[in-house]
């Protein structure tokens, strides 16, 4: 989904850090409502290219949005989490603790 050497792959993540930190917290998060909440939004250019995605949580659930224009109309792809993924991120969780929020 992603190539940091090219950005005109289809979707493009700038910040893998920071993109892995948020899911780490909508994981974190998820339990915590029973309605869906933002954890990011991001917007970014690379070159003439523009690219969105963001991450949502709620319900036990997350969800990745990831966003790319194709002419006057945005490409939406939505992504989500397994039990299985999320049972890792938990773990890790409870092994090494939540990294710090980004500052955007």
């Amino acid at each position: 989904m992603y190539d940091e050497n090219d950005p005109t792959a289809r979707y493009y993540i700038m910040d893998l850090d920071k993109f892995f930190t948020y899911i780490m917290y909508a994981v974190a998060l998820r339990n915590e409502y029973d309605h869906f909440v933002y954890i990011a939004n991001q917007y970014y250019n690379v070159g003439k290219y523009t690219y969105r995605y963001q991450i949502m949580c709620g319900r036990g659930l997350v969800f990745i949005y990831f966003y790319r224009p194709v002419g006057d109309v945005w490409y939406e792809q939505i992504a989500d989490l397994p039990a299985e993924d999320i049972k890792i991120i938990e773990e890790v969780i409870a092994e090494y603790g939540l990294p710090e929020f980004p500052k955007d």
